[in-house]
């Protein structure tokens, strides 16, 4: 009897556990893919406890069937819908991206209304094992929130930054396998040649995937990947392209990748570039890179007539170490605070982005930090001369508290009398909702005074703009130095105009706030 119990046990934590990780796994996945984490996680966990409701009320269409081997085939099939759910979203997303995005939504929301169902019978048939007593099911019913609280842990520490989304799905569908097996032989214990049957071949088909995994985590998302940078490009009308995914990384807070294009390829127009992606947001690429961080870096310190050792540089993202090499070579102290670590890492053996970095992590005016931004700078007692936010594109919410009032007024509390920050933008003639709302909130966060500027590189000639930025500050009292350094100089033409605009509050425009978030400002489409 106590045998017996101890499985019960065991099936009720593994169950229960692989259900709520099925369903973290299908949240990020659609976080990747869509975007809106809080939406995101949002509407899986109420999605999820619907279906869990479902699956119960349908229990009572089952009363004739024989509820041991219901159990087994609950569990045989949910190992195949948990993990082939994952494949079923990226194939959707992949090679069906023109269907309406309403529909995109409702499909790739599919697993999880399987899953939620199929999760929904495992407890009525868990407490109709345990017989009448409250107690035992009480037990039951203790053990299973406690498998769906390991299962919530594992996936954040240790499955998701260290294996992703597919491999993780597997692992569980594999423990869903187990638990069938399991339950035929302790619990079921007759001899049923069909289901003998279907737990050989699931275990071969399992066994064959298990030592195939890592080629077909990397083959599903290269598909999806490489067709959402396709997608991005014939925006802007290029059609002609090939990409190539070469590396996939997923850390605790995101998925960072490598990729090279060719534009126009076998014509005497090719281009050949190569960019690293965190998200779905273009970090880095070897066509702008440099420009990127002159506008970031030099321009800014152009403005700084004495600058050395004394002069403090905040740095909030950054983990490339990429701005740390440019500003070192004006001999200044950096704070530099990323939140991502596995990134820092990562940046530092990559051969493609070693290169622009240089050792930068070695300065020994550097202190690296591994932490939040925005705890980082609500607790420092520094005061600093300049504050840089290289920061992921704003796609997402969870970046949103970076933009907020409150992160703003933390750094304005934390400059100098004449401190300025900067911040690389998207366009606000093209996303004039977003550019307002930033205003806004820079406004009421306690800043008088910006300027907008553009970095620029200068190919035969010609200037084209690479980014965006805006240079925000209490007072106009700083002027820029054209000869302060060679990018500035290069370019004098463009910023010798460059004045300090009033920046105005108006009361009909919302503010973002960490307890009152503008999504208005979330860019849909780059």
């Amino acid at each position: 009897m106590q045998s017996r119990k101890a499985i019960l046990f065991i099936v009720t934590f593994f169950v229960s556990f692989c259900s709520i990780v099925y369903e973290l796994i299908y949240s990020q996945l659609l976080t990747i893919i869509f975007g809106g984490a809080v939406l995101r996680y949002s509407l899986t966990i109420g999605l999820f406890l619907f279906c869990l409701g479902v699956g119960s009320f349908l229990y009572n269409y089952f009363e004739k069937y024989d509820k041991k081997k219901l159990f087994v085939y609950v569990e045989i099939i949910l190992s195949i819908v948990g993990f082939f759910g994952v494949w079923f979203i990226i194939v959707i997303n992949s090679y069906f991206s023109a269907l309406p995005h309403w529909m995109l939504i409702t499909l790739s929301n599919l697993p999880i209304v399987a899953v939620g169902i199929l999760s929904g019978l495992e407890l009525p048939l868990l407490s109709f094992f345990t017989g009448e007593k409250a107690s035992a099911y009480s037990q039951i019913l203790g053990v299973d929130y406690l498998g769906s609280l390991a299962g919530t842990v594992l996936y954040s520490l240790v499955f998701y930054p260290f294996q992703g989304p597919i491999f993780s799905a597997f692992i569980v569908a594999f423990f869903n396998l187990i638990i069938a097996l399991l339950l035929f032989i302790f619990l079921y214990k007759k001899r049923d040649t069909l289901l003998i049957l279907l737990l050989v071949v699931l275990f071969i088909s399992f066994t064959s995937i298990l030592f195939n995994i890592n080629t077909f985590s990397d083959y599903l998302m290269k598909i999806y990947l490489s067709q959402t940078i396709t997608e991005s490009y014939s925006r802007w009308g290029l059609t002609q392209l090939v990409v190539n995914i070469s590396e996939i990384i997923f850390t605790p807070y995101q998925m960072i990748y490598l990729y090279s294009t060719v534009l126009n390829p076998h014509t005497p127009y090719e281009l050949n570039n190569t960019c690293l992606n965190i998200d779905e947001h273009v970090q880095l690429c070897d066509s702008w890179v440099n420009e990127y961080h002159s506008g970031l870096v030099d321009l800014p310190l152009s403005f700084f007539e004495n600058v050395s050792s004394d002069t403090r540089v905040l740095l909030v993202g950054g983990g490339d170490g990429i701005a740390t090499n440019f500003l070192r070579k004006y001999g200044v102290s950096i704070d530099l605070v990323d939140i991502d670590g596995k990134f820092v890492e990562y940046g530092k053996r990559s051969e493609f982005v070693s290169k622009y970095q240089n050792n930068s992590f070695d300065y020994p005016l550097l202190n690296l930090t591994i932490g939040d931004g925005f705890s980082f700078v609500k607790n420092t007692n520094n005061k600093y001369d300049l504050v840089l936010l290289d920061l992921p594109g704003l796609k997402e919410d969870k970046l949103l508290p970076l933009y907020s009032r409150e992160f703003f007024i933390s750094l304005n509390n934390s400059l100098k009398e004449k401190g300025v920050i900067v911040m690389w933008v998207y366009s606000f003639d093209n996303y004039p909702d977003y550019a307002k709302i930033m205003i806004n909130t820079l406004a009421v966060s306690g800043f008088n005074y910006f300027i907008p500027y553009n970095s620029y590189y200068l190919p035969g000639g010609q200037s084209k703009i690479v980014e965006e930025y805006i240079m925000v500050s209490r007072e106009d009292s700083r002027e820029i130095n054209l000869d302060k350094n060679d990018y500035v100089k290069s370019l004098s033409i463009f910023y010798s105009n460059l004045s300090w605009q009033k920046i105005e509050f108006s009361d009909d425009i919302p503010v973002n706030s960490v307890f009152k978030p503008s999504y208005a400002m979330l860019i849909k489409d780059e």
